[in-house]
């Protein structure tokens, strides 16, 4: 949906926005969330409002300022500061803009900038002012894992990765990998962490899985106790093609779509 109509003007430098604006770490996990939105505006699902209020900055929630979609993508804890001889709530939020940056300013400088620059806020049609937060609430993690083996038989294998959904942290989920046979007995690097919003990440992974069947790595890991396992979740894919299909994912295409080995890429199903 093209925002050029919508209301800009010039921002000044603000200390709590310019210059804490930085390049968005791991935009790539972000960028389809924006796109989305943006395809839910056009079809008419969601629709622009004047900005509610600082009640309404909550995570998971878009907004717009000056022309710019955004997305409160964490809200920090609370800390106290004493002005005035009063004691005030402060929240650091995570702000990651549609243009690969991101912020980290306070809530309430958010709500003071959405005030002055008539931002507004994404709310599902047919759902009253108020309710920005209709059930975009994040459900998850889908990972992509590098094994850090020096197992000839694993190491050997080029593209190797492990497809995943943690409803946690994916560092909480990884912890100890080097004992665990899901993890092939070694320590693993995170390559990908994908966020997901108003999706069951285990109906994503299953999809990923069904898409990779053919190139699910055949292999049986012996764990810390002498006991057989058959790790189901890594795949010989590089890692640019599991990338395209986590986005063709969020845009619904992926189910027509299947992985061939021989030309390694996404192709029609026949």
């Amino acid at each position: 949906m093209d925002l050029s109509a919508l209301p800009q003007r010039k921002t000044p430098n603000a200390p709590d926005s310019v210059a804490k604006r930085m390049k968005a770490t791991g935009f790539k996990a972000f960028e389809p969330l924006f796109k989305a939105k943006h395809a839910e505006l056009s079809a008419g699902l969601f629709r622009l409002i004047p900005f509610p209020g600082v009640q309404t900055i909550e995570e998971g929630n878009f907004f717009v300022l000056n022309g710019v979609m955004l997305l409160v993508a964490e809200v920090g804890d609370t800390t106290y500061k004493s002005i005035g001889g009063k004691q005030e709530q402060k929240q650091r939020l995570r702000v990651i803009f549609e243009n690969g940056t991101e912020s980290s300013m306070y809530r309430q400088s958010l709500s003071i900038r959405l005030h002055e620059h008539e931002g507004q806020a994404l709310a599902r049609t047919g759902h009253d002012v108020g309710e920005v937060d209709d059930a975009d609430k994040e459900s998850g993690h889908i990972y992509v894992l590098r094994s850090l083996s020096d197992n000839p038989q694993i190491a050997g294998f080029r593209d190797l990765h492990k497809i995943g959904f943690s409803t946690t942290r994916v560092e909480q989920r990884i912890a100890n990998a080097e004992k665990s046979p899901t993890y092939l007995m070694a320590p693993v690097k995170i390559v990908e962490d994908y966020r997901t919003y108003n999706l069951k990440p285990s109906a994503l992974e299953h999809l990923l899985h069904r898409v990779f069947a053919e190139v699910r790595l055949d292999i049986t890991q012996i764990d810390t106790k002498g006991r057989k396992y058959d790790p189901s979740e890594w795949f010989v894919v590089p890692l640019k093609i599991i990338n395209q299909a986590i986005n063709m994912i969020m845009s619904g295409e992926i189910i027509n779509y299947v992985y061939d080995r021989q030309s390694q890429r996404l192709v029609e199903r026949s």
